[in-house]
């Protein structure tokens, strides 16, 4: 075959993923024969929030203390968020027992009940780590607990913005992991700034903070250079922009809709329902 066309093949299929700023890397397989199983293979980040086989639907009996819950909902500042990480999810929180969760948003670290938070967001889809002891998880949820009350970080938010936009550019597919994980690094470091005080936290931050400070870390990367969609990439199989020291395990979906399910698409396809921003 021509040279030529090859090269033109090979942009036409590359093309579209690098508009979109999609990381590609090497993961295991799952699904191949016995002798091959565990070959590393080509992968694309996964944009779809539910396996392809669809969510699997649990109760919130099913929660366990340390599991991460990424969410979203039909509002205007939710849908922002996605648009901004290329990503179905806007929310982090985390599970601390007594059917309540606890998280970061605009008026601090709170607690609020899974039953309240099944009423107020569209989708909630539950990651777990796969090794977490009752030990760590203990660690886990008083840690969360102890930090009730504390302020929201509003300026790393602020400064995540142009940091969402420009870190596209390091995603680019075929991109060496290592050297994607450089390219963030550096942009982070020069967008992002010097670590800020333990006091303030947005809602991925609260949660990566969380884990690290039980002696459970999730990444070794700053946490306040995660979004919910960094989470979300955490998962087996997944591609992730920023080091993952342990990867997530999907257990299922609380809640899901289409929109959140089939795409990555920070459209809300809700008739009649126009949503309200979280506090």
């Amino acid at each position: 075959m021509d040279p030529r066309r090859l090269v033109l093949r090979a942009l036409l299929v590359t093309l579209p993923v690098a508009l979109a700023g999609c990381a590609t890397g090497l993961v295991a397989r799952s699904d191949g024969p016995p002798s091959t199983g565990s070959d590393p293979a080509f992968a694309f980040q996964n944009k779809r929030l539910a396996p392809l086989e669809g969510p699997h639907i649990i109760a919130p009996a099913a929660l366990r203390d340390g599991d991460i819950l990424l969410s979203a909902e039909a509002a205007p500042l939710s849908s922002g968020i996605r648009l901004f990480t290329l990503a179905p999810v806007s929310h982090a929180a985390v599970y601390v027992g007594e059917g309540e969760v606890a998280e970061a948003l605009g008026g601090g670290v709170r607690l609020r009940t899974v039953a309240r938070m099944l009423d107020e967001e569209s989708v909630i889809a539950v990651f777990r780590h796969p090794q977490l002891d009752a030990a760590a998880a203990q660690r886990i949820r008083d840690t969360a607990r102890s930090r009730i009350g504390l302020h929201y970080d509003y300026v790393s938010t602020f400064l995540y913005i142009p940091f969402a936009l420009q870190r596209h550019a390091c995603e680019l597919p075929v991109l060496p992991a290592f050297l994607r994980g450089a390219c963030v690094t550096v942009l982070a470091r020069v967008q992002l700034g010097l670590p800020g005080p333990k006091d303030r936290f947005f809602c991925s931050s609260f949660v990566l903070d969380a884990y690290a400070d039980a002696g459970v870390p999730l990444t070794t990367a700053r946490s306040t250079w995660h979004s919910p969609a960094d989470i979300m990439h955490m998962r087996e199989g997944d591609v992730a922009a920023l080091p993952v020291k342990q990867p997530l395990v999907y257990v299922g979906h609380l809640k899901t809709t289409p929109w959140a399910t089939d795409s990555a698409s920070p459209a809300d396809p809700i008739s009649g329902q126009a949503g309200t921003d979280r506090p």
